[in-house]
């Protein structure tokens, strides 16, 4: 297995690129009811307005990912599994502290591999394919499958049968884009007469990277990984949780793009739910304001067109410059903020490309907030 330097900060609202191995074209003109190629990022939320848009914001790039979406579904057999249906439904019924013994506890993991920093305008560059097939499982619990991000199939698919409930085994190899999964990891109550168990750990093997997590530190998780030979790299990104729909939560990501004079740029992604489904889409842009406060302005609508939110918040570049964070909050029409919202992006150099990848909770889940905060 290659060895993996961590590499500082990345991603904030990530990758929704085209195919694994396919080329893409991103159109970027204005076709909605606001300007996105004029906002001043001086005024509230960049100027935009509470207005609904075009579908997919009239952009090329987003009717991909629309196709996509129906892709991903994974057929997993263990999302219908009575175990997991019972357990979810308890998580359901009220709040619970994911640090209690005595409920279930969730973890969900989104995992990416590949060219994560791919070139967005046609020209691909050079690449070296790469194997990831491999395997997850965790030392107890029920591994679900929730979704297979940008699976190539045939040829990238699902091992079934699965080996056991705590194994899922895959076949992936990327080109000049990524794959990945979305897991859901449950773990059944315990006695907590029996005293402390030891840390549950997952372990994640493949042909180009392996490693160890323990659960617990999936909590509030969102690491990237460059390969050795620096021929591709890997993204963790993660919540523990002690229910799942009463309060909102879930995962972004998509394009981030810098601007030729490098003080800030666009971004557009996808607005995915806990369990992978894609529930709208984000546009905006970032850059510094008069102030010198670098800060973010976009609005999130759904996959139809309809006004759902504001986005704002700051980002921050890493040392080197082209990996950064940002942190931020969602905003209903009356200006109100409803949650919260944060993450890491990354762009190679003399690439204009580059992505982000991020959580996002509203603020009745205090556990899901606080761990983006």
């Amino acid at each position: 297995m290659k060895k993996l330097t961590l590499s500082i900060a990345i991603l904030a609202i990530a990758m929704m690129f085209a195919g694994c191995d396919s080329d893409s074209t991103t159109a970027l003109n204005t076709t909605g009811t606001d300007d996105y190629e004029n906002m001043n990022m001086n005024l509230e939320f960049g100027g935009l307005t509470a207005s609904d848009e075009d579908a997919d914001f009239g952009i090329a790039y987003f009717e991909t990912i629309e196709l996509e979406e129906d892709e991903e579904d994974t057929g997993d057999p263990l999302q219908e599994d009575p175990d997991v249906l019972y357990y979810e439904a308890q998580a359901g019924e009220d709040p619970g502290d994911p640090d209690d013994p005595t409920r279930p506890r969730f973890t969900f993991l989104r995992v990416t591999f590949g060219q994560l920093e791919r070139m967005e305008d046609g020209d691909i560059g050079n690449y070296t394919p790469l194997d990831w097939s491999g395997m997850l499982s965790v030392d107890r619990g029920i591994v679900v499958v929730r979704r297979l991000i940008r699976f190539e199939r045939p040829g990238d698919h699902l091992v079934l049968p699965r080996p056991d409930r705590q194994t899922v085994e895959w076949v992936s190899h990327t080109g000049p884009h990524f794959d990945g999964l979305l897991v859901e990891i449950i773990e059944p109550p315990i006695d907590p007469t029996l005293g402390p168990l030891e840390p549950n750990v997952l372990h994640f093997e493949t042909a180009s990277y392996s490693t160890e997590l323990n659960l617990e530190d999936i909590a509030g998780m969102n690491e990237t990984f460059v390969l050795e030979n620096e021929l591709g790299s890997i993204n963790f990104m993660g919540f523990r949780l002690g229910d799942l729909e009463l309060c909102p939560k879930g995962f972004l990501s998509g394009l981030w793009r810098v601007s030729e004079e490098g003080d800030g740029g666009v971004f557009m992604g996808r607005w995915h739910g806990l369990f992978g489904r894609l529930q709208g889409l984000v546009r905006g842009r970032y850059g510094i304001n008069d102030a010198g406060e670098r800060v973010f302005h976009g609005k999130y609508i759904s996959r139809t067109g309809q006004f759902r939110g504001f986005v704002h918040g700051e980002w921050e570049p890493g040392e080197n410059g082209n990996r950064g964070r940002f942190l931020g909050r969602f905003f209903d029409r009356d200006s109100q903020p409803e949650g919260v919202l944060g993450g890491r992006y990354a762009h190679a150099p003399n690439r204009p490309g580059g992505f982000f990848a991020g959580r996002w909770a509203t603020f009745c889940d205090d556990n899901a907030a606080g761990s983006i905060e």
